[in-house]
């Protein structure tokens, strides 16, 4: 019997160590995952791969997360959850932002993981 898997999650962070205990807290509950450490190589990933949702970080060299969210937005509606350090700080781009789930650092594994069924959720009802 084969087991399929949840769904595939594009994770984009510069923090080699953040991608690699999400991938594998992701991959332990049954998340297919694939990994980007700049927003030009996770743009690179969504093109050529099946993502259902992108994580991602927003301050990295080579393409920021704002950058790579506007890239995405302009061809697809993917859910796309945002981890970062930040928050009022890009109050200046909540139209970009209207549509996406913010995770604030530190968070735990349980709130990553309710936030990722929410949004896969969402986008089975859609």
């Amino acid at each position: 019997m084969t087991h399929s898997p949840l769904g595939r999650i594009l994770i984009v962070d510069d923090d080699e160590d953040i991608v690699r205990i999400i991938s594998m807290l992701l991959s332990s509950r049954g998340y297919v995952c694939s990994r980007a450490h700049t927003g030009a190589q996770g743009l690179i990933e969504f093109q050529f791969g099946d993502v259902d949702l992108i994580i991602t970080d927003m301050n990295m060299p080579a393409g920021d997360g704002i950058a790579l969210i506007s890239r995405i937005r302009s061809n697809s509606n993917v859910p796309i959850v945002i981890i970062t350090a930040f928050g009022k700080e890009y109050a200046a781009y909540t139209k970009t932002l209207e549509d996406i789930t913010l995770l604030r650092k530190p968070f735990d594994a349980q709130s990553l993981l309710d936030v990722i069924e929410i949004e896969l959720a969402g986008r089975e009802a859609a």
